[in-house]
């Protein structure tokens, strides 16, 4: 009898509390607060100044007498310095069968020189606080440094250590090759770096930038130390070799740095390196099967020119609005119109003799064959109803000339820059000039450079994703399709309509 008192006595203040709000809002007259005027200063968007005058410092060439070129580029402001050593051959050296020497070598060369075993060449670099690494490409193999300025000099001194007197022990060749050998194998479970491995081997066949720079696990298990050595020997030489410096540190104190750490190193190298292969004629799909993967990892690519291009800037903007940025034709296309993907972005990769155009994209599993339909679409739109208009060429160039000052702004980031002038064999000027070839290029000159890739039956496309997915819409399409495993070596070819 309690509970249902309480419970009428609360309801009856509740329906009080509703009447007396009623009212209140019936009788009485509501306000509005009165508001300060605007600040006039916020009223309209600020109006966009000019463009501040801008231009990445000078590069300096140095030849030193043993063949290595010093290139040097100072920046004030903050007591840093990044250098690198660049040695002009790489994994396009490797002998036949050897794939993965150079990388290797290059992997062994900083587990301990004559003075230092690994664990005290670590701790020297860490008590400088300088970091340090090497990579190797097909044409290339990069040790860098990034270090304060006062360790520049002990810094480089290790570098020539590493480079001249390495211990090359038979125990860390060993512990070396099973970690190169354990990181392939993790590989292999990774459809996005198995995809780029296999489109490189495709795009360039056995030869110059074609054959896996880490090699294969039956290439490394043939490679023997005293070989390795006699590899290195020949490819660590001061001719046709680069040390880049920049950062806080004069011409002078570079010159004297690059003397005192490598003025005697001596050799010329005996190595060559592939040749290039001829490009792909007939178009296929090779399709990598990852069973059970809900996206298919997508590469559509062909061959393209060298570094040294002429049409290298027209190009370059060219690809800005077909693919290269995240406004692009290709990118709005799969990702904003169709909801195929995250993002899909399109780039030309040079190296010294050949290069390749290519479209990169992860894409849902049943949009596979609608994604690649759609990607032709866009570039053969390029050359027929849709050319490049103005304004797009207009926000292609702003985009890229807004940004270069960006790819100068730290100190690690100046010296890779000054790095890739040697690796590219670029004139010591190309960054001056860089901004005014790329606002010269008319609409005329991009859309004559898309040309060249508008016959989208000279595409190879590799699919890494779940075959049996992904390749009845394949097969519908017409497309030869050539089954790899994840070692990039074929297991199954199937002809379609499209080879009659």
């Amino acid at each position: 009898m309690m509970l249902k008192n309480t419970i009428a006595l609360s309801s009856t203040i509740i329906i009080s509390l509703v009447a007396l709000a009623c009212q209140s809002a019936t009788t009485a007259p509501v306000t509005a607060e009165k508001l300060d005027p605007p600040d006039p200063r916020y009223l309209e968007l600020p109006a966009v100044g000019p463009r501040p005058d801008w231009a990445p410092p000078n590069v300096n060439q140095v030849q030193l007498k043993n063949g290595l070129t010093l290139w040097h580029m100072e920046r004030k402001g903050a007591p840093l310095v990044s250098s690198h050593l660049i040695i002009n051959r790489g994994a396009a050296t490797d002998p036949q069968g050897l794939e993965g020497q150079t990388m290797l070598g290059v992997e062994l060369l900083d587990e301990g020189t004559e003075s230092l075993n690994a664990l005290a060449l670590s701790k020297r670099f860490g008590e400088m606080a300088t970091s340090y690494s090497a990579q190797s490409g097909s044409g290339f193999v990069l040790f860098s440094l990034n270090s304060l300025a006062e360790n520049t000099e002990k810094s480089l001194q290790l570098l020539s250590d590493i480079v001249q007197k390495p211990l090359l022990s038979e125990e860390e060749f060993e512990r070396t090759r099973d970690q190169q050998l354990a990181q392939l194998l993790a590989l292999k479970n990774n459809p996005d770096a198995v995809l780029r491995r296999v489109t490189k081997h495709i795009v360039y066949g056995g030869g110059y930038g074609g054959r896996p720079v880490a090699g294969t696990a039956q290439s490394l298990k043939k490679i023997q130390l005293s070989e390795l050595k006699q590899h290195l020997k020949a490819l660590l030489v001061p001719h046709e070799s680069h040390l880049t410096i920049a950062g806080d540190i004069s011409l002078e104190d570079a010159k004297s740095l690059a003397r005192a750490s490598f003025g005697d190193w001596q050799g010329e190298t005996t190595l060559t390196s592939d040749a290039v292969a001829p490009a792909p004629t007939k178009q296929a799909v090779y399709l990598i099967d990852f069973p059970g993967a809900t996206q298919s990892s997508l590469a559509i690519t062909r061959r393209a020119g060298p570094s040294s291009t002429p049409e290298f800037f027209n190009e370059m903007v060219m690809n800005e609005r077909l693919g290269g940025m995240f406004t692009s034709r290709i990118n709005l296309n799969l990702r904003e119109d169709k909801g195929y993907t995250y993002g899909a972005t399109s780039l030309f990769e040079r190296n010294l003799k050949t290069g390749s155009f290519s479209v990169y994209a992860g894409v849902q599993r049943d949009s596979t064959a609608a994604s690649i339909k759609e990607v032709f679409n866009e570039i053969n739109a390029l050359c027929t109803d849709l050319p490049i208009d103005a304004q797009e060429l207009s926000e292609a160039k702003e985009g890229l000339l807004l940004g270069f000052p960006l790819k100068f702004e730290r100190i690690d980031s100046l010296g890779i820059r000054i790095a890739s002038l040697a690796i590219h064999e670029r004139a010591a000027s190309y960054y001056q000039t860089w901004p005014v070839k790329v606002a010269g290029v008319s609409l005329e000159n991009a859309n004559q450079a898309a040309k060249p890739y508008c016959d989208t039956a000279g595409y190879q496309i590799i699919v890494a994703g779940d075959a049996s997915a992904v390749e009845p819409k394949l097969a519908a399409a017409g497309y030869k399709i050539i089954t790899l495993d994840t070692n990039g070596e074929v297991a199954a070819e199937h002809s379609t309509a499209k080879d009659d």
